[in-house]
């Protein structure tokens, strides 16, 4: 996935790479700009903005799971 995936792969991988950095306690604008810099490896890259739609899916998904675990 590192050196970048090809059409029809390309949401699925942004999304596994942005829950994998956040996860994993990456600062949200590092992963931002490691999954724009991972795009430019994919053939053909995805457009920016389906880029920055599943980061923000991603993000708000993590947010939510983060926030449920302060409440358990």
């Amino acid at each position: 996935m590192i050196q970048g995936v090809g059409e029809g792969e390309r949401n699925m991988s942004a999304a596994s790479l942005a829950g994998y950095l956040l996860r994993h306690g990456i600062a949200t604008p590092i992963v931002y700009e490691l999954m724009l810099l991972w795009n430019e490896r994919n053939n053909p890259p995805e457009s920016i903005e389906v880029i920055e739609t599943t980061f923000h899916s991603i993000l708000k998904k993590e947010l939510k799971r983060l926030k449920g675990r302060q409440g358990a």
